[in-house]
């Protein structure tokens, strides 16, 4: 992001986790089980305090509101796992 605005991104990731938790609630119809996951890649900000935080927090916050009903988790990455 050339704007060190991050307010866009993070609306972006909202709207993606709901058409994701909206496209897994179709499946669900068929699979009652079905489960989806979006990875928020922090990698890119991982010596930004201040950012790495807000993704943590809307990650957390996307989690707990579409993972029960609608079967959507939210992780971020921070570190390659090797």
């Amino acid at each position: 992001d050339l704007d060190h605005n991050d307010s866009d991104d993070r609306l972006a990731i909202v709207l993606l986790a709901y058409q994701m938790a909206s496209a897994n609630l179709a499946r669900r119809a068929k699979a009652p089980t079905a489960e989806c996951t979006l990875l928020l890649d922090g990698r890119t900000y991982e010596n930004s305090g201040l950012t790495v935080w807000r993704t943590v927090r809307l990650a957390v916050r996307l989690h707990a509101l579409l993972f029960k009903r609608c079967g959507l988790a939210v992780a971020p990455i921070f570190s390659d796992a090797q």
